[in-house]
């Protein structure tokens, strides 16, 4: 019997409610797990949020080159602090041991150094030796023409004297207008002699200071040692003695090898001492 085109099923239809049905039916497996994926980001979102990510970090790295320049700026400060420190330190020992007027080293400094050098060479007579000088009419010219004009010719002397030894002998201004010269190595008293001649010939030159022409004239100790068991306030004390000697006498320089050789006015007494300390 045939079937009018009306009643004929429609199979595309029945295909399609096939997949409805299916679509809607419940899974048997139950409810479809999250996807592994916590946030899925919309296209339209993900360029604002790495932007943000990104201002973030700007921040904190411009946070971080402030910080660096800060601590640069300390470092910098304190190692200028330090470097000052160390100066004024420098500064403050060598005013400790040199004298401010001729700038030579001082009578604490010519001490030290002495005593160094009995310590540290060896016990061997002539290894070292002290030239005690003193100006004579110094004190006149202080007196008469002022003390400017002192202090300009003791500085005038005291770079002579510089010039005059060698660069390993230590020349230091111990007081007033006297000076003292440490020599190290076994000199032979020919060459000592032939030294303390060339340094009153150095000192002894006419000088100008401003309009004025004048001269002083030093007088020379000298004295070598150790003598055994002598300190170095003992060798010193020879040279002043001998200095007083040559000063007395006129005789320019001299020589003193024991304390005991001299007589009482040259030994000086407990004054004089004290002042060589």
């Amino acid at each position: 019997m045939l079937t009018s085109e009306s009643q004929r099923p429609d199979r595309r239809s029945r295909q399609l409610d096939s997949v409805n049905l299916q679509s809607t039916s419940p899974s048997p497996a139950g409810p479809t797990p999250p996807s592994p994926t916590a946030v899925v980001l919309d296209w339209p979102t993900a360029p604002d949020l790495l932007q943000a990510m990104l201002g973030r970090q700007r921040d904190r790295l411009g946070w971080l080159e402030g910080e660096l320049r800060s601590a640069q700026r300390e470092l910098a400060q304190a190692r200028a602090e330090l470097a000052g420190t160390r100066a004024s330190a420098r500064h403050a020992h060598h005013l400790a041991l040199h004298d401010s007027l001729t700038q030579l080293p001082n009578q604490r400094c010519f001490h030290d150094h002495l005593a160094k050098a009995l310590t540290r060479l060896p016990p061997v007579p002539g290894s070292v030796t002290v030239l005690y000088i003193d100006l004579d009419g110094f004190k006149a010219i202080n007196d008469d023409h002022g003390h400017d004009t002192g202090d300009e010719l003791l500085r005038i002397v005291a770079a002579r004297l510089g010039r005059a030894t060698r660069a390993g002998d230590l020349v230091c201004r111990v007081g007033g207008d006297e000076f003292a010269c440490l020599l190290t190595g076994g000199i032979p008293h020919e060459q000592l002699r032939h030294l303390a001649c060339k340094l009153i010939e150095a000192v002894s030159a006419p000088l100008s200071i401003d309009t004025l022409q004048l001269t002083v004239s030093p007088s020379i100790g000298i004295a070598t040692g150790p003598i055994p068991a002598e300190s170095a306030q003992a060798l010193l004390k020879r040279a002043d003695a001998a200095m007083y000697r040559a000063k007395r006498e006129r005789s320019g320089y001299a020589f003193c090898h024991t304390l005991a050789a001299l007589d009482p006015v040259a030994r000086g007494g407990p004054e004089r001492a004290a002042a060589l300390m």
